[in-house]
């Protein structure tokens, strides 16, 4: 009896011990399958990541082989340039020297003198004018004394008064044709033609503006003419530029202090005149890439913290983003009284130097 109960016992442990095999194969099984499903997943993972890199690559070398041609080309154009830049002036020298030529020989001929002398003036009369349809001619009148400026022998622009000085302001004073259209002056919600105001030279913002407004952000003490000349009026200090606004056919520039310069700048087309005054002031190189595409701005970012997480949710909603911009708060948790702190507030931007090093390295 005692050993049929045995064999009955020993017969379950072993189905027991079965079932737990078969229950551990299964086990075993199943875990190979989630690593298997989990490796193919983390492969299918890596090819999405190896195609990315590859398009970025392929995108990267694109935009290298466009930039360096454009290097190539720009490089060909100031070479070209250089070389046929003076050739519209030589050509026009040519007949000049023409003249000279056949001056020299009737010189050779002592019996010649009087015709000698009349050809070399109509040589000089033929120098002075291909000189002064070359660039802008200066005339100046002693009695009363007036500066007239030409070019290619028709008066641009001269002075009415000249340089005049009241209680305030010292002035400078040029003549206006009736029918010029004036530009220029810098942002103002005016529209195009700004003749007939007398504006501010002054740096200030205009907030809510709407419609109208002559004084806005920045000014500059440039005037453009419908004829396509400019009057640069070189001084720093504020002051006003009347376009006239007496109706008198005047141009005034009143200022403070300061040097009482100006330059006049012409061309041939509104893209020879925006050259040329470049030329005077300096040509702003090419920009950065970046400059050209997506910035995360708002009214400040009061904090690191702030910053950091509005541009990591730009990573996370994959938008572009190239900058951010830390004009407010940096310098103190408040604008009054800290506005103008040249020093980072670091209870708010604990790691200023930090921060910035970690959004340019992720392309920010």
């Amino acid at each position: 009896m005692f050993n049929k109960q045995r064999k009955k016992m020993t017969k379950k442990q072993e189905e027991i011990q079965d079932e737990e095999v078969i229950k551990d194969e299964k086990d075993t099984k199943s875990k190979k399958k989630t690593k298997s499903s989990k490796k193919d997943k983390l492969t299918d993972r890596i090819k999405e990541l190896e195609q990315e890199l590859s398009e970025s690559k392929d995108k990267f070398l694109r935009l290298f082989a466009e930039f360096d041609n454009f290097k190539k080309r720009t490089a060909k154009e100031r070479i070209d340039f250089r070389a046929t830049a003076g050739m519209d002036a030589l050509q026009a020298f040519l007949p000049v020297m023409d003249d000279f030529d056949r001056a020299k020989k009737v010189a050779e001929n002592e019996d010649n003198n009087e015709e000698f002398s009349e050809g070399v003036k109509l040589v000089y009369q033929k120098l002075k004018s291909v000189l002064t349809s070359k660039g802008i001619k200066v005339k100046v009148q002693k009695v009363p004394f007036i500066i007239s400026y030409f070019y290619k022998e028709k008066e641009v622009t001269s002075e009415k008064i000249g340089y005049s000085k009241d209680t305030v302001h010292e002035k400078i004073e040029l003549n206006l044709t009736s029918d010029e259209i004036l530009y220029g002056t810098g942002a103002r919600a005016l529209g195009m033609n700004r003749r007939g105001n007398r504006l501010k030279l002054y740096n200030r913002a205009h907030y809510g503006y709407e419609t109208h407004s002559e004084l806005m952000n920045f000014t500059m003490p440039i005037v453009i003419s419908s004829k396509k000349y400019m009057v640069h009026f070189d001084n720093a200090p504020i002051g006003y530029l009347d376009l006239d606004s007496k109706k008198d056919n005047s141009l005034t520039y009143e200022t403070i202090s300061g040097r009482k310069t100006y330059q006049v700048i012409v061309g041939d087309s509104w893209e020879d005149l925006i050259d040329n005054y470049t030329q005077l002031t300096g040509k702003q190189p090419l920009p950065p890439r970046w400059v050209l595409g997506n910035f995360s701005s708002r009214f400040g970012y009061h904090s690191q913290k702030e910053t950091t997480e509005t541009i990591t949710k730009f990573k996370e909603e994959e938008i572009p983003v190239d900058a951010v911009i830390l004009d407010l708060f940096w310098f103190g948790k408040d604008i009054k009284g800290t506005m103008g702190n040249l020093e980072v507030h670091k209870d708010s931007f604990p790691d200023m130097k930090g921060m910035i090093s970690t959004l340019k390295n992720k392309g920010t």
